[in-house]
């Protein structure tokens, strides 16, 4: 979404192999955060960026029909990124082992 814009003119037979590209480095750096912090929301995320990267091998089949279904099955996948990210916010948000001050509660 934030590098989007940078890569996105990197393309291969239609394909966007730039987006591509940077689903590959999204998928190491939240393997990275679940292998050192131990949330297992990150776990999850690391593996629902996985399922995503399964659909951008789907788009070099080159098949139209299977081009639109990787489309739309990546932004069902954007959506449960976007969930575990929020239950991730509200996690460390209610974590009991944060001092707050009385102010914040």
């Amino acid at each position: 979404m934030f590098g989007t814009p940078f890569v996105d003119h990197i393309s291969l037979e239609g394909v966007r192999v730039g987006v591509a590209g940077l689903a590959v480095a999204l998928f190491f750096a939240l393997a990275t955060l679940a292998l050192f912090a131990n949330r297992w929301w990150l776990i999850a995320a690391a593996g629902v960026q996985l399922i995503s990267i399964g659909s951008w091998v789907v788009m070099f089949s080159g098949a139209e029909a299977q081009v639109w279904a990787g489309v739309s099955f990546r932004m069902i996948v954007w959506m449960e990124l976007m969930v575990l990210g929020a239950v991730g916010l509200l996690e460390a948000r209610r974590a009991p082992y944060i001092v707050r001050s009385e102010a914040e509660v």
